[in-house]
């Protein structure tokens, strides 16, 4: 009736005076604000709304607020009920003082102020408790709870409530024990009013998710879950129940625990505890699309949140997108110290009354921006954006041994890197890398002789080796990635090379395009280019350059891929060539905690080339040219993150490819075949075969180093090889 005659006159003065304090009878303060706010705005110096207002401050739990006021109040020490209120009022602000008193070193102070405070309320059950709270959280228990006990035997008739009132002690003091007791004699007690029940519900939920959490956190589960089992079955909907399961089965049931979470969120979005428990369980799953949703919402909610901002930098983050992370984490530290300044939030307007305050969600938002915890929390997370976007250097080494037939097809490989890196804002990195290349392939059969270079007999290249040093820069962000450089200086043949790539995520859809021009690096040949022994000519160092598109989608738990590539080859005095490839696969998690995450998947690979140049005459490139390839695989991996990290990935394979004939010297242009020996041409052949590619890595990272070592191996029909290397790294980016 009060609303509605409210909406008939919005500015009534009674109306908005009684109102407000039905609202505060019936404990809705959220509500009572706004209407308190309307009342002074109304009439500011009316006596009435000034103790409504008093009222408002003391229901908000802020005694110091509301006793100012009611010193403003003409004849409150008249007035019975104000005097009370007021006396009720002092000793909730002295309480706190003398608790602190007492923590400052000033006990024995405390304590005599403590008992003189007692004597004075020693009529008074409510105020009664306020001390008996005291006396517990000075450590001394067993007084408080003699207090409580004292004054259930003076007053039988309200015994429940006062009862209720040591319970809440008991609890607040840290004595879960004690006040098990006391609610279990509760639970048993017919007189109890059905606003006592609804205490005694809070009471028994409070401890129950306080003890679960303290046995949860000491890595006691199955005592946690037997604290919490109770409660979940008396009170299923209760959203700090429900908070409290979900954050139990994070580590052992992260699905459960995210449907729990959502639970909660669907009946109340404004949950900040249910919101972080539902995107942290998304990211450990995988399933950036839920995660970045679900703090989307909450930004969106309460864009004064910083737990919310917190949650939109770590989605960020998950995302490798540091600048929207650090853009997040900056919002944050902004409320956070607006909040720790005592400002109000920018969403919560001030209407000129010292009793318009935010309503109770963006209060709490407030209270958590100022908590040390959260501000702490801020700080570690940019700390940890600014480390990967420190200037880094990196310094490595690699051997890689290909095994075939050797000054053929056989080529050893060692490589020794020096990159350094230098951040460009928090959207991506600068870097320079040289690298020292040697190449020994060792020196062909004389059996061997007329297959290579123009195939004269008696002319041996002798042992084959190459050095050089291979120049690169690039740029690497989220969405751009650019490089160029050359093949190593140094080799007989050398080529500009580079990279283009460009790529964006819509959602869980990840688009890719690329051009690049790439060393085709299989044999001496292909790699370096060699000197034919008779006639003194070079031959060889083969490129690819051609574009390729890439497409994956992730979702929950599964990925799925797809990609295609054209490519020209071509090298000096090689006939040209084409290559399409085409692939597709799939990945699926299977498990993943903190040990990491185990994947299982298929992959499928397909490729063809218009000619044959697998071979080491004069024209031929020395690298795999098969016309038709087809390959399917099972890859498995197991990867974990962290400070001590690693990656074993195998996917044994099934692979078939047909190689057609091939004369022994294609037509090159501008090259003449004149004076050559007359030979066989090479016969195509079809294989069928098993084919096993795996690779493994094993990182450190201790201060700002990291020591990684990797090894892989690749065995199929046509080639066997063998790659180990070492990496320390230095600065942030890695």
């Amino acid at each position: 009736s009060l609303e509605a005659a409210r909406r008939d006159d919005p500015a009534d003065v009674w109306v908005l005076h009684d109102l407000a304090n039905v609202l505060l009878e019936a404990g809705d303060t959220a509500a009572a604000g706004p209407v308190v706010s309307a009342l002074l705005a109304a009439a500011p110096r009316l006596r009435e709304a000034r103790i409504v207002e008093a009222r408002l401050l003391a229901a908000r739990g802020e005694s110091a607020r509301a006793l100012d006021v009611l010193s403003t109040v003409p004849g409150a020490e008249r007035d019975p009920g104000l005097v009370a209120l007021r006396h009720r009022l002092d000793v909730d602000v002295r309480v706190p003082v003398i608790v602190d008193r007492a923590s400052g070193g000033a006990r024995a102070a405390a304590v005599r102020e403590l008992t003189a405070l007692e004597r004075e309320v020693a009529a008074e059950p409510e105020l009664t408790g306020a001390v008996a709270l005291a006396w517990a959280r000075i450590g001394e228990r067993k007084r408080a709870v003699a207090l409580m006990q004292a004054v259930i035997a003076r007053a039988p008739g309200g015994a429940q409530a006062t009862r209720l009132e040591l319970a809440s002690t008991l609890l607040q003091a840290g004595d879960d024990a004690g006040a098990n007791a006391v609610i279990e004699g509760l639970q048993l007690d017919p007189k109890l009013t059905p606003d006592q029940r609804r205490w005694l519900a809070d009471l028994r939920i409070s401890r129950a998710v306080r003890v679960a959490d303290g046995q949860r956190t000491a890595g006691r589960r199955r005592a946690a879950s037997a604290a919490l089992d109770p409660v979940v079955r008396d009170y299923p909907d209760d959203p700090r129940v429900l908070d409290a399961l979900g954050r139990l089965l994070e580590a052992s049931d992260p699905g459960r625990a995210h449907a729990t979470y959502l639970r909660v969120l669907a009946r109340n979005p404004g949950d900040a505890d249910a919101r972080r428990g539902a995107v942290d369980t998304a990211l450990r799953a995988g399933d950036l699309g839920e995660a970045r949703s679900l703090a989307g919402q909450g930004v969106r909610r309460a864009p004064d949140d910083a737990r919310m901002q917190l949650l939109a930098a770590r989605v960020a983050e998950s995302e490798r997108d540091d600048s929207a992370a650090m853009r997040a984490l900056r919002r944050a530290q902004e409320i956070s110290d607006a909040a720790a300044r005592g400002d109000p939030p920018l969403a919560a307007g001030s209407a000129g009354s010292s009793a318009a305050e935010p309503r109770a969600d963006v209060a709490a938002a407030m209270r958590a921006a100022a908590d040390p915890g959260t501000r702490t929390e801020i700080a570690r997370e940019m700390e940890r954006v600014r480390d990967r976007h420190q200037p880094g250097l990196e310094a490595g080494g690699e051997i890689r041994v290909r095994r075939g037939e050797p000054g053929l097809s056989a080529l050893a490989e060692y490589r020794q890197t020096l990159a350094s890196e230098v951040p460009i804002g928090y959207a991506g990195r600068a870097w320079f890398r040289p690298t020292g290349v040697e190449l020994d392939a060792g020196g062909p059969a004389s059996s061997a002789l007329n297959r290579f270079g123009t195939g004269s007999a008696g002319a041996s290249p002798g042992a084959m080796t190459a050095n050089g040093v291979a120049i690169a820069v690039g740029y690497a962000g989220r969405d751009l990635e650019a490089e160029l450089g050359t093949s190593p200086l140094g080799f007989p043949i050398y080529w500009m090379l580079g990279r283009l790539r460009l790529q964006h995520d819509f959602g869980g859809l990840r688009l890719a395009v690329e051009g690049a021009r790439r060393s085709v690096t299989e044999s001496m040949l292909s790699y370096a280019g060699v000197r034919d022994p008779a006639t003194g000519s070079y031959w060889g160092g083969v490129v690819s350059q051609g574009g390729r598109a890439e497409l994956a989608l992730d979702l929950p738990r599964t990925r799925v891929y797809a990609y295609g590539a054209y490519d020209g080859l071509q090298g000096y005095h090689v006939a040209d060539n084409r290559r399409t490839t085409g692939g597709a696969g799939a990945d699926v998690t299977l498990l993943r905690g903190e040990w990491g995450a185990v994947t299982i998947g298929a992959a499928a690979l397909g490729m063809a080339y218009d000619r044959n140049l697998s071979f080491f005459t004069f024209g031929h490139g020395g690298y795999f040219s098969p016309q038709r390839f087809v390959r399917g695989g099972v890859p498995v991996g197991w990867r974990r993150e962290g400070t001590v990290h690693w990656e074993l990935v195998a996917e044994p394979a099934l692979e078939r490819f047909e190689t057609a004939g091939a004369p022994a010297f294609p037509d090159v242009p501008g090259v003449s075949t004149a004076g050559r020996p007359s030979l066989d041409p090479y016969p195509g052949r079809t294989v069928n075969g098993f084919a096993l590619d795996a690779h493994a890595m094993l990182g450190v990272s201790i201060g700002g180093f990291e020591l990684r070592a990797t090894g892989a191996v690749h065995r199929a029909p046509e080639y066997d090889e063998v790659v180990a290397g070492v990496v320390l790294r230095y600065g942030g980016g890695g």
